[in-house]
């Protein structure tokens, strides 16, 4: 498990990346969760997005930017955060199927990468096919100890 850790100026342009979004959402009428947040939670959903990015692509020593629709979040990788130490990847059944789905847990700046999964493995187990909100979509929920280091 690896931790990462952003500096203040780190986490202020990560932020503002999230605010950007967050606007861009708006206008386009895309402020629903599939997994199920509160409708009050999108703004820290848009910038808690933008941090784990932001983290990875440390991580990595990748340069990372904004991002536009339909593309990868950091490089070639898709990331999922959660603020819950213990809490599951979150994988659509409608992602890209060639893309490695990683799991970042923490906030404010700080995280552990706790694995990756993929959209095929994930269909390989349909108990993880769920909704954990009534009314939500299902996805996948890929518990921790059956990612990939």
């Amino acid at each position: 498990m690896t931790d990462i850790v952003l500096s203040p100026s780190e986490i202020q342009m990560a932020a503002f990346v999230g605010c950007q979004r967050a606007v861009q959402n708006i206008q386009n009428k895309e402020t629903y969760s599939v997994s199920g947040e509160k409708v009050d939670d999108f703004w820290q959903r848009m910038i808690g997005g933008a941090l784990a990015e932001a983290a990875f692509a440390k991580h990595l020593n990748l340069y990372w930017w904004k991002g536009a629709k339909n593309t990868s979040d950091v490089g070639e990788f898709e990331i999922r955060t959660t603020p819950y130490a213990n809490g599951d990847l979150h994988i659509k059944p409608n992602d890209p199927e060639d893309k490695q789905f990683y799991l970042l847990t923490g906030a404010n700046g700080t995280y552990k990468i706790r694995g990756w999964y993929t959209v095929n493995e994930a269909k390989l187990h349909p108990e993880w096919l769920y909704s954990k909100k009534e009314g939500r979509e299902k996805q996948y929920w890929i518990p921790q100890t059956s990612l990939h280091d």
